[in-house]
């Protein structure tokens, strides 16, 4: 097991405890992509090898930037477990 691996199981064992079972006790390596708009689209992420992808919910921070429905569907079917980034307050 990968140390990025261990660190997401500790977390879910320390933190939640039932996530220990669930959706994260598959998770072997991940990608952190914040505002993707430096070139990386949802379709590059989809096609890693990483088992879970955290990016942003947009391209570039604006609402107008959002990702599409279609575009969120198709990493999503891609097998990968998906954390998206949400600003707040800025």
């Amino acid at each position: 097991m990968g140390r990025t691996a261990s660190l997401a199981v500790w977390l879910s064992t320390a933190f939640a405890p039932a996530y220990a079972a669930g959706p994260l006790a598959a998770v072997n390596d991940w990608l952190y992509v914040l505002q993707p708009g430096s070139g990386a689209t949802l379709a590059d992420m989809a096609a890693t090898g990483f088992d879970l992808v955290v990016t942003d919910d947009s391209r570039d921070g604006t609402a107008a930037g959002e990702h599409a429905p279609d575009e969120v569907a198709a990493l999503r079917a891609s097998g990968k477990l998906i954390l998206a980034w949400r600003p707040r307050g800025a």
